[in-house]
């Protein structure tokens, strides 16, 4: 939208309370008028964080069954059940890269399936999760055991680690997880 200024009530110089310049601007949604914040450039994006919370750990333990069973089987909520049975469908020979606070690939709902990975938190090769929440989609995703299976449950899974213990991160590690994926595509 047109009018963007740079915000001046926010702080001295422009810059909100926690030092950083951004842009204010008027929206419309439908019929309302909402007030929204932009990062005044690239970089201030990339540094802007944001958490998803942290998952009970009493409840889930990164554990990827109770998360494929924690509303008994996400697979009748979207027909995968129908999908699997009548055509075979279960993601073999498809990858999928879970973007979230990593995976615990240990568990052996993911048994023979893990591919590898990248920790953007830490920069390095071990995307461990250490948080709970991306095990958790991993599971209603991919989780292969019998009783309580992911949509696909024989998807090889990669693991983006791009949110912290707390489950907090950047969205510059967002845009670099995309960015690996993006790179490490097969054609």
């Amino acid at each position: 939208m047109s009018g963007q200024k740079r915000a001046g009530a926010l702080g001295a110089g422009g810059s909100s309370s926690i030092g950083k310049k951004i842009l204010l601007k008027i929206e419309q949604l439908e019929e309302l008028l909402l007030l929204s914040t932009t990062p005044a450039s690239a970089q201030d994006w990339r540094d802007e964080t944001f958490s998803i919370g942290r998952l009970d750990q009493t409840v889930y333990a990164n554990d990827a069954v109770a998360a494929a069973s924690s509303s008994d089987s996400a697979l009748p909520l979207v027909g995968g059940n129908i999908e699997q049975q009548q055509y075979g469908f279960t993601g073999q020979g498809y990858s999928v890269a879970i973007i979230d606070t990593g995976i615990d690939y240990n568990n052996p709902a993911f048994a023979g399936r893990y591919l590898g990975g990248w920790n953007f938190v830490a920069n390095n090769n071990n995307p461990m999760d250490d948080n709970g929440h991306g095990t958790h989609v991993a599971g209603i995703i991919a989780s292969a055991d019998p009783s309580h299976p992911g949509i696909a449950p024989g998807v090889g899974i990669i693991a983006l680690k791009v949110l912290d213990s707390s489950g907090t991160g950047t969205f510059g590690n967002v845009d670099l997880a995309l960015q690996w994926v993006a790179a490490h595509q097969r054609q």
